[in-house]
C-alpha cells in the first residue's frame, strides 16, 4: 500500500506518467472518476494479438486477406484455439504483468476507490472484414483464458467494425452510447479512456486541433466525451499508467486556484517525505 500511495503522490505532484500522456493531470481534476474504457491490443495487451489471430485464421482456412473472408461465425475463435494458453498469456507481457493488471483492477474495485462500481469496458475495433460481434467473441474468449472475466463481463466488451484502411473508427460515439445507457450520469471528467492511438482518442476528446496539430474536424468536430490517456509506447499500459487511472478514483484535485494547488502540492511533498523517512 505504501508503494502504491507513493506512486499516486508522485504522479499528483509532478504530473508524470512514464509511458502515457493524460489529457488532464490529477491536480486539475475536480471530481473522481467513475468509469474506465480500455483499448485491447497494445493497451491491455502489449502487442497487436488480434491481428495475429486473423493471420492464423487466413492460414488454417487457406484464405487471403484480399478475400472478404474470416468473417464467418466462430472462425476467429477456431483460429484462437490453435494458440496455446502460454502464447495468449505472453500477449499480455508475461505472468508478472498479467498479475499486475489483475492487481490494478482489484485496486479499482477496492472500497476506497470511486471506481469500485466495476464500470470497466474494453473498446476495440475489429480488423478488416471481421464483424464487430465476432471480434468481441474472440476478445471474450481471451479474457476467459486469462481469468479476467470477473472484471470484464461479456456485455462490457464493445467492438466496432473496421471502417477501412487508414480510417479510424469512431470510438467516441460508441463510448458515448454506452455512457448514455448507464443508470447514472457521468461527466467527461468522471470518465477515462486509454488507447495507444491518438486518432482513436480524438473521437472522445478533441478541441480545435489534436496534439499533432491535426484538425478536430477530421473527427467530426470538437469532442468532449471522456478524458483520455495516450499509451505512448504502444506496448501496453505500464505501472504508472495503471497508477494514474487508480489515482483518478482517489486523488481528485480539490483546489480552486493556482495558489490552492500549490499548497496541496507542498502538503503532499511533506507527507511523501514523512512516508519515505518511515518506510523507505
Amino acid at each position: 500500500m505504501t508503494a502504491r500511495l507513493a506512486t499516486y503522490l508522485f504522479i499528483f505532484i509532478f504530473g508524470y506518467v512514464h509511458a502515457g500522456e493524460p489529457s488532464v493531470q490529477l491536480v486539475d481534476l475536480t471530481s473522481q472518476t467513475l468509469t474506465v474504457f480500455y483499448d485491447f491490443d497494445r493497451t491491455l495487451l502489449v502487442e497487436s494479438f488480434g491481428g495475429k489471430v486473423l493471420d492464423r485464421c487466413y492460414e488454417i482456412f487457406n484464405r487471403s486477406e484480399d478475400v472478404d473472408d474470416c468473417a464467418g461465425s466462430g472462425e476467429m475463435i477456431q483460429a484462437l484455439e490453435t494458440f496455446p494458453d502460454a502464447r495468449i498469456i505472453s500477449a499480455f507481457g508475461n505472468e508478472t504483468r498479467l498479475a499486475q493488471l489483475k492487481n490494478h483492477l482489484d485496486t479499482l474495485l477496492s472500497s476506497s476507490n470511486a471506481l469500485n462500481g466495476g464500470l470497466f469496458y474494453i473498446l476495440s475495433t475489429s480488423w478488416e472484414a471481421v464483424p464487430a460481434l465476432e471480434w468481441e467473441k474472440m476478445i471474450w474468449e481471451i479474457i476467459q483464458i486469462v481469468e479476467l472475466e470477473d472484471y470484464f463481463p461479456r456485455d462490457n466488451i464493445l467492438g466496432l467494425d473496421d471502417p477501412g484502411p487508414g480510417i479510424q473508427a469512431d470510438k467516441g460515439t460508441k463510448l458515448q452510447t454506452k455512457l448514455a445507457s448507464l443508470d447514472i450520469d457521468i461527466t467527461m471528467s468522471q470518465c477515462i479512456f486509454a488507447d495507444d492511438k491518438l486518432g482513436n482518442l480524438n473521437w472522445a476528446n478533441c478541441e480545435g486541433t489534436d496534439a499533432d496539430g491535426n484538425s478536430c474536424e477530421d473527427y467530426g468536430g470538437d469532442r468532449a466525451i471522456c478524458d483520455t490517456l495516450l499509451i505512448q509506447e504502444r506496448e501496453g499500459m505500464d505501472g504508472t499508467d495503471m497508477g494514474y487511472i487508480e489515482a483518478r478514483g482517489i486523488l481528485p484535485a480539490v483546489c480552486e486556484d493556482a495558489n490552492g494547488c500549490d499548497r496541496i502540492k507542498m502538503t503532499v511533498v511533506f507527507v511523501l517525505s514523512m512516508i519515505c523517512i518511515a518506510f523507505c
